[in-house]
């Protein structure tokens, strides 16, 4: 199964440990790179509009890539690396998708069953959201990371047709032998 989320670090290491691939979200992925656009000039810039560029060539394939299309594609992610960045933020960008999350970036484009985006995920999760915000439920910055990732992760696997119950308890076992 395929979990499809965004680059946080505790998603990754969740999933794997259960044995869940990853897809990491596009609409994500380009809302950080617009970040860096605006707080780095052209360097950010010339990140972004190549990652949209090669998100519309991705969702061009219309999940019936090739594995030779799918090589070029991250051909197209390690070029970003071959130009030299004088902010160290833009570099480190480029580096961890090239270098850490480059595998977990186009797996939707040979699976129908991948979105590329974790969007329908979220807006399933907003009326989740603003429970939390009127009831107070969770008063720490930790409690309401939690809170989103649990409901994310439970969210995608009923999105999915899996078991809930299973699912978290395969995760938790994972997570526990780690």
């Amino acid at each position: 199964m395929t979990l499809v989320v965004d680059r946080h670090a505790a998603f990754r290491t969740l999933a794997r440990k259960a044995g869940y691939l990853l897809q990491l979200c596009w609409s994500h992925l380009l809302e950080d790179s617009r970040e860096l656009k605006h707080a780095f000039g052209s360097e950010g810039k010339y990140v972004h509009e190549n990652l949209k560029h090669i998100f519309a060539l991705a969702k061009g394939l219309k999940h019936k890539a090739t594995p030779e299309q799918v090589e070029q594609l991250k051909g197209e992610i390690l070029q970003l690396t071959y130009r030299h960045y004088k902010h160290s933020t833009v570099r480190r960008f480029v580096n961890n998708l090239a270098y850490r999350d480059l595998e977990d970036l186009f797996r939707f484009t040979t699976d129908p069953e991948i979105d590329p985006t974790n969007n329908i995920s979220e807006r399933e999760l907003r009326h989740l959201v603003m429970i939390r915000r009127i009831s107070h439920g969770s008063r720490s910055t930790r409690g309401a990371t939690v809170t989103a990732q649990l409901t994310s992760i439970i969210q995608t696997l009923r999105l999915r047709k899996f078991n809930v119950l299973e699912g978290l308890q395969n995760i938790g076992s994972s997570a526990s032998l780690g």
